[in-house]
């Protein structure tokens, strides 16, 4: 079944399944959602999923209600099912399964963590693992060249994923209050980069000017873009401490923010912190501040999704 990992992930909330699917594309699947049980029937027919992962309990139609219509359409594919319910449920739903003919894989009990979802979409397909093209992270690859890394930020190889900030004191969930922009490297040969690999190099190289400049017109021209959509999202971008000492900073930030029409209240710029660093911002009169960071980053589209569902 080598080369042909194909899930169709079934759940109703819009979180979960992009959880999923980014947990999904990191080991090399093709994904499909659906969120309910109608969307369900239309997505099953065209995608030709080999793997389902299967929510037991939906608003629109329950789970066994999805197992039954796969067995009538003898559905060779194998189904994970998923849930926050009882173990025992998930147990009785799995043997039902099984009862009706269909390729049953160990069931999840939400909340899901990582590891676990990755062991369970590995034993599915033992040959599925990070790959450079669905997005997999590279731990091993560093650059050790200037060219290779002014060329990656050249070319716009270098981009910005974003964190969620959310408020913890909120009486109802926990909405989204704010995101820090985050580097990542999408090599076109070793996927996705994390910054310990490059930031260093950057800054020993005398690249992180340039890496700083990819990040915030990012980050302004995503806030230009939420604006449109009537979102007025704070958004703080990273600085390296050797970019105190360049005077002209202050003003090129606030001419990008000018031309963009956003609103400077938008942008936060953070320097980031070694001893070094904070003593000297101590000394110059900064106060330190705390902050909870929550989920993995995400591409600037799953950060979308997100602010959908979540946003205050």
């Amino acid at each position: 079944m080598t080369g042909h990992r194909r899930l169709l992930i079934v759940d109703d909330e819009a979180e979960v399944r992009l959880q999923f699917h980014d947990i999904a594309r990191t080991l090399g699947y093709e994904v499909a959602e659906a969120g309910n049980a109608s969307q369900f029937a239309g997505v099953y027919e065209q995608f030709n999923a080999d793997l389902v992962l299967l929510d037991l309990t939906m608003p629109s139609g329950d789970g066994i209600e999805l197992l039954r219509k796969l067995a009538a359409r003898n559905c060779q594919c194998g189904v994970i099912l998923v849930s926050g319910r009882d173990k025992r449920v998930l147990a009785t739903a799995e043997r039902l399964g099984r009862s009706l003919g269909l390729n049953m894989h160990p069931s999840l009990q939400k909340p899901i963590l990582r590891p676990a979802l990755e062991q369970a979409l590995h034993d599915a397909h033992p040959s599925a693992r990070p790959t450079p093209d669905s997005g997999g992270v590279d731990l091993q690859f560093a650059p050790t060249r200037y060219e290779e890394l002014r060329d990656g930020i050249d070319c716009g190889q270098l981009e910005p994923y974003f964190q969620a900030k959310v408020d913890l004191q909120a009486e109802h969930g926990f909405p989204v209050i704010g995101a820090e922009a985050l580097a990542r490297w999408n090599h076109p040969e070793h996927g996705l980069v994390p910054p310990d690999r490059f930031i260093p190099l950057a800054e020993e190289l005398g690249l992180i000017g340039k890496l700083t400049e990819v990040m915030l017109n990012g980050a302004i021209a995503y806030l230009q873009s939420w604006a449109k959509e009537g979102i007025a999202m704070p958004v703080s971008v990273n600085l390296s401490p050797k970019q105190l000492t360049d005077l002209a900073l202050p003003d090129r930030i606030a001419d990008r923010l000018a031309q963009s029409g956003v609103a400077p209240s938008l942008l936060i710029v953070e320097v980031t912190e070694t001893a070094k660093t904070a003593a000297f911002l101590k000394a110059v009169g900064c106060q330190s501040a705390q902050g909870f960071y929550f989920s993995r980053p995400l591409t600037s589209a799953q950060f979308e999704v997100l602010l959908s569902s979540r946003c205050a």
